[in-house]
């Protein structure tokens, strides 16, 4: 089974949602408070098999009853069992990937059966299949709703570890009358256990009650013993746990009870459950998630699969990296409307490579990884003079745009996504979209002035000091005259003019200041000496002690309006 569309109305957060489900596989992410965790439950509530669900006035919209919560799902690979025409094969709708839901289904279209969970103010819930010909719809019990194969997997996941009606043993053990049977059988073995001479103290107890009660006339008809009785403590079905060894798997760690039932879950998956896991990290080592992640998706080549379909939500960067970008969907929730945004293929390399960018609030998207090195030096310097509160503390991280040709793309992309998004280019080549297409999306846009990258406009910022330390940060042994000849020919030198890296050494009349500083930048640049995070976060480091000391710099004030836009 797979889910096709979700409807939300007036439950908990959620006053408006309408959701496509378009994966087998989704991967939902978003800032605490979004109702992802919502969004679950209303999933659970309507398709599980549970029938004695408790609702309160506070899983309405605002508290609000005068209204119902009314949560429909449209589920299609639907089992036979459901949909005979003793079932609800007469209850068919059909859905088209283009045109969605349609009340006849055609020869192209899946069938599907739209069940609905409505709650009135009665706080009674009603299951219907509906459709437009019945539009008052028809109930469909726990058990049916059993047959579509719904499991919600949580913190607490004890209760799947025992064969219960509805739990993950329950499901992958098969038949319940075969399980009553075995567990009829069990309460037989138990009762013979204690019948056998293996508790003494009992067994002699028992004799004398029998000579006291025969002194009082009383006959037993064979003899008084120690027994279960087998009405009022049987294994019924719960008490029957899994065990390793003898010691049962709930006493074992979280992350291991959690990974058992999970395992069960990616089994029944390839016969066509669907599995929701809220914080599909919580509990788990890091390679442990990463495995898990890697294993819990229902893959159409795997042998054995066929449908399948698992939704799990996530606050951590590992199961974005390991999951394909188009299973990532972001959950934004604006005054009780709640959106499912998917993302683009084209955003792959960026949740690879910056996978905290997607959990964040605000986003600097750099040109490239010198920016994104700068700023992380600067951050951590504003923290350690601000009370430990920096970035993180504003939700803001600097990603790698990836160069002046794809930065203001990826920019106007995540602006798109429902991010605030700041773009910090060079300007000393035009970018593409421009300038002003995007900050006409909204975005404000942070170039130096002068037409000039980065390197060069911090070597035309800051003291002539800091610049020496610039290039000796730059510069090591095994490649000291390679870099000074660079300079020299950016300033129009013979190679050798530099013998050693000493800047106050070279100014002469016939070498201006200027001209030497625009040259180490353009070096630098050309180069490549600070185009990787680290170097980058060595530049950044010189930067940050000189700012306060050139307050009226073009640096100094970019930096400045950065820093407003991040705490803003």
């Amino acid at each position: 089974m797979q889910i096709r569309q979700v409807t939300i109305s007036r439950f908990r957060g959620i006053c408006h949602l309408q959701w496509k489900v378009n994966s087998p596989t989704v991967c939902l992410i978003g800032p605490n408070d979004s109702t992802k965790t919502t969004l679950l439950d209303a999933i659970d509530y309507t398709l599980s098999s549970r029938w004695n669900l408790t609702f309160s006035d506070t899983d309405f919209y605002q508290g609000d009853t005068s209204e119902p919560i009314e949560i429909t799902v449209v589920v299609g690979q639907l089992p036979e069992s459901l949909i005979g025409l003793d079932k609800f094969g007469e209850h068919l709708q059909g859905w088209n990937k283009q045109s969605g839901l349609v009340d006849e289904p055609g020869p192209d279209d899946e069938a599907v059966l739209v069940i609905r969970l409505r709650v009135t103010a009665s706080l009674e819930p009603e299951w219907m299949v509906i459709n437009e010909r019945t539009p008052d719809g028809v109930r469909i019990s726990s058990r049916h709703r059993e047959l579509l194969g719904v499991s919600r997997i949580g913190s607490y996941v004890d209760r799947e570890l025992s064969w219960s009606r509805g739990t993950s043993l329950s499901k992958f053990t098969g038949d319940m009358g075969s399980l009553s049977e075995i567990l009829a059988k069990a309460s037989r073995t138990a009762s013979q256990a204690v019948a056998q001479d293996t508790l003494p103290e009992l067994h002699s107890a028992s004799e004398r009650i029998q000579e006291v009660v025969g002194r009082l006339g009383v006959k037993p008809r064979q003899e008084f013993r120690p027994a279960l009785d087998l009405h009022s403590i049987s294994v019924g079905v719960g008490g029957l746990a899994l065990h390793d060894g003898n010691i049962p798997l709930r006493q074992s760690g979280l992350g291991s009870r959690k990974l058992v039932v999970l395992g069960l879950q990616k089994e029944l998956t390839k016969q066509g459950a669907v599995l929701l896991i809220d914080e599909i990290e919580h509990g788990l080592e890091p390679h442990r998630l990463r495995q898990l992640v890697r294993t819990v998706r229902p893959a159409a080549a795997e042998v054995g699969a066929t449908n399948g379909q698992t939704i799990f939500t996530t606050h951590s960067t590992i199961p974005i990296v390991e999951s394909c970008v188009t299973d990532i969907h972001l959950v934004r929730a604006t005054d009780g409307t709640t959106k499912i945004i998917q993302l683009d293929s084209d955003l792959q390399s960026l949740v690879r490579t910056v996978p905290e960018a997607f959990l964040a609030h605000k986003l600097i998207v750099c040109e490239g990884k010198t920016e994104v090195g700068v700023l992380r030096a600067l951050d951590r310097v504003w923290a350690q003079n601000n009370n430990g509160i920096g970035f993180a503390y504003y939700g803001a991280v600097a990603v790698d745009g990836g160069g002046c040709s794809k930065a203001p793309g990826v920019a106007k992309k995540l602006k798109s996504l429902g991010y605030d998004v700041l773009l910090l280019v060079d300007s000393d080549a035009p970018i593409t979209p421009s300038k002003d297409e995007v900050e006409q999306a909204g975005i404000p846009v942070i170039q130096w002035a002068g037409d000039v990258n980065t390197e060069t406009r911090v070597c035309l910022d800051l003291p002539l000091e800091a610049v020496q330390e610039i290039l000796d940060t730059a510069i090591a042994p095994d490649n000291q005259q390679s870099r000074l000849d660079t300079i020299a020919g950016n300033l129009g030198l013979r190679t050798g003019s530099f013998a050693e890296p000493l800047i106050r050494n070279w100014i002469s009349a016939d070498l201006d200041e200027g001209q030497l500083r625009r040259a180490i930048g353009t070096s630098a640049h050309t180069k490549s000496w600070f185009k990787n995070i680290t170097y980058g976060e060595a530049l950044g480091e010189i930067v940050a002690k000189q700012l306060e000391t050139i307050p009226d710099s073009d640096l100094a004030k970019k930096l400045a309006a950065l820093k407003t836009w991040v705490t803003s």
